[in-house]
């Protein structure tokens, strides 16, 4: 007897020798997807290499490293993942089949037994017929132990269930001319995710926006991974996008060609237009949001939370502002250059320790104004008035539009505030549309899309009154 456990044992090491497991190294984790790095250490010879998850082969990438074994051949298995989780899910299982096969059994018992019942009762003698009765008894309590006990087992597969990705991982069949150290990549979607979550707080005596940042990670492999290492990039991971555009010649439409001097005059315009916008770009690695890396993390089978120390970014000017295009109230806004990515996120924002609310976020640049809005500020009084609102045809046949408004902004606040006030005035590319526009006092700015603002600050309990006119002559549509 002793032989033969020796014997069978020997087996089970021959027959598991091939089975080489992962050391998972990388966790990588993009806006667009989720990347896990794993090593193997490969033998000479056949090596069965099981992953975390189920795969295809056209997904995996092969790393190149120094130490890399001499491939022969690869292929694609896939085989059942072991573990303590998995084991105590197989045990499960199969208890669970044992009872629904007990359950189905005393179904039959009871059915045969009730129609015994219904035939026998008066036959049977009054003492014949309560062990019949006492039969059921038994039988009914025993099945109600057994349905009890299969719904409290398959709670906890349910609960078990959520921490793995399936009954079955990809597996890598590696033969190996030579041993040596194996590196994949491959993405993780189905049994690895991911989730951020940002609280900023903006601290207006300080000028300081400070941004707390915590992620959510959620694996479903089984095993308790790490310690590994998770990279944060702020980026997308690029899928072609890469080359630029392929060459196309500038033709020139068939007709009249007008004199070279013009001809380059249009050409250079035509340049003008299709100059890119000037992008600030990173050093890759040299900043702390170009990829974030956290080294020695374990992450457990279901739901990891991973705190990030707190970073605090220059805040170049807190604006109080108001878009009287669309709204008679003031919104605080923190207006700040970004030294590093921060990618398009939804964040908490607190306002001097304030909740205020959320919003989604960025994406934020290095070297590229930004800003962010940080609620209503109920302390600043808006009030606007209409002067003037006529609209009639002048003596040469035109019809004229004329309006007036009168906008009276206080600080209620007892501190002295920074203001910028945003308004529109309207904008034609008809020739025969005129438009006139003034303001008292004049505008600080006016871009092309017809946006105007001025720019003050206001002491506690100041005001200031901004008047805009705006006149439009268009041709009359009387017939």
């Amino acid at each position: 007897m002793m032989l033969a456990r020796i014997l069978f044992s020997c087996f089970l090491v021959l027959l598991l020798a091939g089975k080489i497991y992962a050391l998972p190294r990388v966790i990588e984790v993009y806006r667009n997807g989720v990347f896990i790095v794993e090593e193997f250490e490969v033998k000479e010879g056949e090596n069965t290499l099981p992953l975390l998850a189920r795969i295809s082969l056209e997904e995996i990438e092969f790393l190149s490293r120094e130490g890399a074994p001499k491939l022969v051949n690869i292929s694609l298995t896939e085989v059942e993942p072991e573990g303590e989780l998995f084991n105590r899910l197989k045990e499960l299982r199969e208890r669970e089949k044992e009872l629904a096969a007990r359950e189905k059994e005393l179904l039959a018992e009871l059915t045969l037994l009730e129609e015994g019942i219904k035939h026998s009762q008066e036959a049977l003698p009054a003492a014949e017929f309560e062990k019949y009765l006492a039969l059921r008894e038994r039988l009914n309590a025993e099945r109600e132990k057994v349905q009890k006990e299969r719904v409290a087992l398959k709670e906890e597969i349910n609960k078990l269930s959520a921490r793995v990705s399936g009954e079955k991982v990809s597996a890598l069949l590696v033969w190996a001319a030579e041993g040596g150290r194996l590196w994949v990549r491959y993405p993780a979607p189905r049994w690895l995710t991911f989730k951020d979550h940002y609280t900023f707080c903006l601290e207006t005596s300080r000028k300081s926006l400070k941004i707390a940042p915590q992620f959510l990670v959620t694996q479903k492999s089984g095993r308790v991974l790490g310690p590994l290492e998770l990279r944060f990039y702020p980026r997308s991971r690029a899928v072609g996008a890469v080359a630029p555009p392929p060459f196309s010649p500038w033709v020139i439409s068939e007709g009249l060609v007008p004199p070279p001097r013009v001809l380059l005059g249009k050409a250079a315009s035509a340049l003008k237009k299709l100059k890119p916008p000037r992008v600030e770009r990173e050093v890759a690695g040299s900043a702390y949001w170009e990829r974030l890396s956290i080294k020695g993390v374990r992450l457990v089978p279901g739901r990891n939370v991973i705190p990030l120390p707190v970073e605090t970014l220059a805040v170049d000017r807190v604006t109080l502002e108001v878009p009287l295009y669309a709204v008679c109230a003031a919104y605080f806004r923190a207006d700040f250059t970004p030294d590093r990515s921060l990618p398009r996120l939804s964040a908490q924002l607190y306002l001097d320790g304030s909740f205020v609310g959320r919003a989604w976020l960025g994406p934020f640049s290095p070297g590229q104004k930004a800003r962010i809005y940080f609620g209503v500020a109920e302390l600043i009084e808006v009030k606007q008035e209409v002067l003037k609102d006529i609209t009639g045809d002048s003596f040469w046949g035109k019809e004229v539009q004329e309006k007036v408004t009168r906008t009276t902004i206080i600080n209620h606040y007892p501190r002295r505030v920074f203001v910028e006030v945003r308004d529109r005035i309207p904008v034609s590319h008809r020739k025969e549309i005129k438009i006139e526009a003034e303001a008292d006092p004049p505008w600080d700015k006016r871009k092309p899309d017809g946006e105007v603002s001025w720019a003050f600050f206001l002491a506690p309990e100041e005001k200031k009154t901004l008047v805009l006119s705006i006149k439009i002559k268009r041709p009359s549509q009387k017939d």
